[in-house]
């Protein structure tokens, strides 16, 4: 993930990179894969979902500040960003 809603996927293990169409233009931070859902964060609280990392569609997140990073805790997505802002998926 990168800048202006860069998100790119390989699915040859980082051999060839495929740029992915998404639904915003917001800088991305982080991205992690939780085993059957992707999530990807980063600035004005912006969350992204996808499945396969192709098709992505924006969630609604309880914040506007920049989201840093995300992680997969075993059974929820953890989220964190600027002002201690600490957010988990239900």
């Amino acid at each position: 993930v990168g800048d202006s809603g860069t998100v790119r996927l390989s699915i040859d293990q980082g051999m060839d990179w495929s740029l992915q169409a998404v639904p915003t233009a917001d800088n991305l931070r982080a991205v992690t894969w939780s085993g059957s859902r992707f999530v990807a964060v980063g600035m004005l609280g912006t969350v992204l979902v996808s499945s396969d990392g192709i098709n992505w569609v924006v969630k609604t997140s309880a914040v506007t500040v920049r989201l840093n990073d995300v992680i997969w805790a075993s059974d929820r997505f953890l989220a964190v960003g600027a002002g201690n802002v600490i957010l988990v998926s239900q």
